[in-house]
C-alpha cells in the first residue's frame, strides 16, 4: 500500500534542505581543498564495542514475526516500529538476529529514569540490522538504542539517526549509511533542541557522499545542549567527524578515536548563533584530510570558552590545529598514535604508545 507522507514529514524534509543550504556558508571555506573524491577501503574485522550482557526483554520482534501478534517470545512483532511503539516507560524491546527494514520514527518515549529501550535479544549472537531512517521527535524523550547495526540509508538522503528529543542514548551500535549522507544529527531550530544526548561506545563510519560536499558528517551537533560524545570510533566520514554548528552548547567530547575524516572536529556558527562552552579532551584525532581541529565563524561572531586539551593529534593534511579563533588549545601532543592496524580499522594502540589512555575504555578491556 502506498501512503502519502505526513505534513510533518514534508516539513522536516524541507527544513533539513534549508539547513543544508545554510551549511554551504561553512563549506565555502574548504572548496579549494576538498580532500579525497572516494571513500577509503578498510577490510574487517574491525574493532567494535560489544554489549556483553543479555537484557531482560519485555517485548520481542523477529524477522519472521507479525505486527498483528502480541510481541511475546512465541509471537513476536515483525518491525522495530511496532515493537517500540508498544513499549511502556521502563520497558525493553528486543530484536532477534536478522534484518529489519523500514527504519523507526518515535513520537513518544519513556519518562525520567524509565526510558524505553531497543536492544539485541542476544548480544552474543550476530547483531540485528536495522535498515532505514531513525527519527526521534522532540516529543520522544528518554529513549535508548543499544547493541545494533544501524544503516540509515534512505531515499530522501536525510540524516539518521535524527535526534530532536531529550535524554536519548546511542550506545554500542555500529552506525553508517554507506557514504550516502549525514549520520547522527542532533537538534534543529524548527523541530527541537536535543538536550542531554549520550553517544557512547559506538562505531560511526562511512557517512557522507563522495566526491565530498563538506556538508555531510559523522556526528552533526546542530541545536543541542549538554551532549556527551564518549568512547566512540568515528572514522572514514567524508566531511567532519564531529561538527558543532551552529548552536552546540556544552558538548563534552572525550576518549574517542576520530580518524580519517575530512576534518576531525570543527567549532562553528553563523547568522547570530555560535557554538560555545564545548570541551574536547583526551581523544586521538588523526589523519584528517584537512585539519584535525578547526573552527569557522560568521562575520563578528565567534564562540567562547571552547577548549581543546590533552588530545593526541597526528597526520592532518593541512595542519593539526587551524589558526582560527574561538577555541583554546592546550597540552595537546602531536605524535603517531601507533594503531595496531589502521588499514583494517583496528584502532587499538600498540603497547607503549604515547597516546595510551586516550582510546575508548572498552578497547582497553
Amino acid at each position: 500500500m502506498v501512503t502519502r507522507p505526513s505534513t510533518r514529514s514534508l516539513m522536516i524534509a524541507a527544513a533539513v534542505v534549508v539547513a543544508v543550504i545554510a551549511s554551504v556558508v561553512v563549506a565555502f571555506r574548504f572548496m579549494s581543498d576538498e580532500g579525497p573524491q572516494q571513500g577509503p577501503r578498510r577490510p574487517g574485522p574491525a574493532d567494535i564495542p560489544s554489549v556483553a550482557q543479555p537484557v531482560p526483554c519485555d517485548l520481542m520482534a523477529a524477522p519472521d514475526g507479525d505486527d498483528d501478534a502480541d510481541g511475546s517470545t512465541d509471537r513476536p512483532f515483525r518491525t522495530a516500529q511496532q515493537l517500540m511503539q508498544s513499549l511502556q516507560p521502563g520497558q525493553t524491546g528486543c530484536l532477534a538476529t536478522g534484518e529489519y527494514t523500514g527504519g523507526l520514527q518515535l513520537d513518544s518515549g519513556g519518562s525520567d529514569g524509565r526510558p524505553i529501550t531497543l536492544a539485541a535479544a542476544d548480544p552474543t549472537e550476530e547483531r540485528p540490522r536495522l535498515l532505514g531512517r531513525i527519527v526521534i521527535e522532540d516529543s520522544a524523550n528518554d529513549v535508548v538504542i543499544s547493541g545494533l547495526n544501524l544503516n540509515g540509508r534512505n531515499d530522501d538522503k536525510l540524516p539518521s539517526p535524527t535526534i530532536n528529543g531529550d535524554n536519548v542514548v546511542l550506545r554500542g551500535n555500529d552506525i553508517s549509511n554507506d557514504n550516502f549522507g549525514i549520520c547522527v544529527n542532533l537538534g534543529h531550530p524548527s523541530f527541537g533542541t536535543a538536550v542531554g544526548t549520550v553517544i557512547q561506545n559506538n562505531r560511526i563510519h562511512n557517512c557522507g557522499e563522495y566526491p565530498v560536499t563538506n556538508l555531510e558528517h559523522g556526528i552533526y551537533v546542530g541545536t543541542a545542549r549538554d551532549t556527551t560524545i564518549e568512547g566512540n570510533l568515528i572514522y572514514d566520514n567524508a566531511d567532519r567527524g564531529i561538527q558543532l554548528y551552529p548552536d552546540a552548547q556544552r558538548t563534552r567530547i572525550t576518549h574517542n578515536v576520530i580518524d580519517g575524516n575530512g576534518t576531525g572536529v570543527i567549532f562553528s556558527g553563523s547568522d547570530g548563533t555560535v557554538s560555545s562552552d564545548n570541551y574536547v579532551a583526551d581523544n586521538i584525532i588523526s589523519n584528517s584530510q584537512r585539519y584535525n581541529i578547526d573552527a569557522f565563524w560568521g562575520d563578528d561572531e565567534v564562540g567562547t570558552d571552547n577548549v581543546v586539551e590533552n588530545n593526541c593529534l597526528w597526520g592532518a593534511g593541512i595542519a593539526e590545529i587551524s589558526e582560527e579563533p574561538g577555541f583554546t588549545a592546550q597540552s595537546n601532543i602531536i605524535v603517531d598514535p601507533e594503531f595496531v592496524d589502521r588499514d583494517s580499522a583496528q584502532f587499538r594502540v600498540q603497547a607503549g604508545s604515547p597516546c595510551s589512555g586516550r582510546t575508548p575504555g572498552w578497547m582497553a578491556s
